[in-house]
């Protein structure tokens, strides 16, 4: 058989053409749906509404936003405001654009007592942790929750010892992972108690006894371990305490606490709404949304500001959310969008949790939650889109980054922690694809840290022509997913792909 060289050749070359064509052809409907979006976005967006919304939200008038303060309502009422200028709608049920939620500030106990066969051990060196209840007492059982199968031991009605051995590689972070997972796993085997004990470790001491000894911000009806049940830890610097509870002597342990001072106060998400203009999509609804508090009034830095004024976290955020509320507003999407400012996110996401628990619209039709927060930026080349990975047709974002001349970056395997510490999260856990949208940063280096949670976070230190694109990519991305013909999903494999699927399957 002769080879026809020429003819394979001229096919190959057809063929290459024809599939380069069609390439050619589904990327230029990908970016010129971008780039309609793009002519949207500039009919309301500008860099003087931009400079205005976070000049407002960081201004030392508004004293760092903290949870509570007359300034994080000054921050809420101006969002409103806003919401009510835009022609933004109220959601039915809530009120007005407000959407109450029940806080606590939880003072911690004045005294705190470890009581051993009957002796008081010390008051000094034990925090308390968390529990309903001012005093339990039980039999105790020390566990060695690393190397022991659990499974064979009997926690119900007892107080769980666990010592913490002081290793040269333990530090703070580890100490409180592990502390949380083994709190759930004596709660679940019916323990009402939990002590855990330090080795003489200054450092790791002092760190906890810092947090565990300031007052805490909570959502009322959420602190939910039963009525029976404290945890504590203490430092055991002599050495004495773990040597008593390595005996095989399993007396009764008590624990007793002083009294709390705790304050009831109420905070509110502000909440708006863009109905859809599609007849059936109109029903699926996209939660845009942003944390609008901060941290306060704190330690004053070198040149004596103490206000935290939180430019970049998280005015930006809120901004962001209100260009896209406005113009959407006025080019509404097929799809409904829920604009959410979130109070309590740096007290614990405590805006977000509520809202998940009381959502506006029933849960399964919430198909995503596109969420703006950050600490800074560090590369102006790219908006970093931490869980953009996990999403099956994550895209969207290249594209609406590219039409204004950025990079959309989806972090490194080191900075994935980060989808854990946002509002993104609550929704996340209920099965609902949910990222955030991040200035750009690839890790968490000191251009970042000098204004993480500093006052020097300030809206003077901003370039706000970065922002400007950063703020329109966030926009384009929002208005391609609400008009996208297929709904956004987890990728399969996804640790919430099952609980989406659940979701949206009742």
């Amino acid at each position: 058989m002769v080879f026809r060289w020429h003819l394979f050749k001229k096919y190959n070359l057809q063929t290459m053409r024809s599939t380069f064509l069609i390439l050619f052809f589904f990327l230029t409907i990908h970016i010129s749906y971008a780039q309609d979006s793009k002519s949207v976005i500039e009919d309301t967006y500008s860099l003087s509404k931009m400079k205005g919304h976070v000049t407002f939200l960081a201004s030392d008038e508004l004293e760092g936003r903290n949870t509570p303060s007359k300034g994080l309502e000054m921050a809420a009422n101006y969002i409103a405001s806003q919401f009510n200028e835009f022609g933004v709608e109220e959601v039915q049920g809530l009120d007005g654009f407000f959407q109450k939620v029940p806080m606590q500030i939880k003072q911690p106990p004045k005294s705190v007592e470890l009581i051993y066969n009957g002796e008081i051990i010390t008051s000094n060196n034990i925090l308390y942790v968390s529990g309903n209840t001012k005093e339990i007492s039980g039999k105790w059982l020390t566990v060695d929750f690393e190397n022991q199968n659990i499974n064979k031991l009997k926690f119900e009605g007892k107080v769980i010892i666990s010592i913490i051995r002081n290793k040269p590689e333990l530090n703070a972070n580890q100490v409180f992972n592990s502390s949380r997972t083994n709190k759930a796993k004596a709660l679940d085997k019916g323990a009402v108690g939990f002590v855990e004990i330090l080795e003489s470790n200054s450092s790791i001491w002092s760190r906890f006894s810092r947090f565990y000894t300031r007052s805490r911000t909570q959502v009322k009806e959420m602190d939910t371990e039963p009525s029976e049940f404290l945890h504590v830890m203490v430092h055991d610097d002599s050495g004495d305490i773990v040597e008593k509870f390595s005996r095989t002597n399993k007396n009764l342990v008590g624990i007793k606490l002083g009294d709390f001072e705790n304050v009831d106060f109420t905070t509110s998400n502000v909440v708006g709404f863009v109905e859809g203009s599609d007849p059936e999509l109109k029903e699926e609804y996209i939660i845009c949304s942003a944390h609008y508090d901060h941290v306060g009034i704190g330690r004053p830095d070198s040149e004596g500001d103490s206000i935290y004024n939180g430019a970049r976290d998280n005015a930006i955020g809120v901004m962001s959310v209100l260009m896209a509320a406005e113009n959407i507003s006025l080019h509404p999407l097929k799809r409904s969008v829920i604009f959410v400012l979130f109070t309590g996110e740096e007290k614990g996401l405590l805006g977000s949790k509520w809202m998940a628990n009381h959502p506006p619209v029933d849960l399964k039709n919430i198909v995503f939650c596109l969420n703006s927060d950050g600490g800074g930026y560090n590369d102006t080349t790219i908006a970093t889109i931490i869980g953009a990975r996990r999403i099956n047709m994550h895209d969207v974002f290249d594209k609406a980054c590219e039409a204004v001349n950025i990079s959309a970056f989806d972090g490194t395997d080191e900075t994935q922690f980060l989808f854990n510490s946002s509002d993104n999260i609550v929704f996340a856990q209920k099965g609902i694809p949910a990222l955030t949208f991040s200035m750009g940063f690839k890790d968490m280096d000191s251009e970042i840290m000098k204004y993480y949670h500093q006052p020097a976070d300030e809206t003077e230190t901003i370039d706000f022509k970065y922002i400007e694109k950063f703020s329109s990519a966030f926009g384009i991305s929002l208005r391609e997913i609400a008009d996208s013909k297929v709904r956004f999903f987890w990728n399969e494999g996804d640790e919430f792909y099952q609980t989406g699927r659940d979701l949206y399957e009742e």
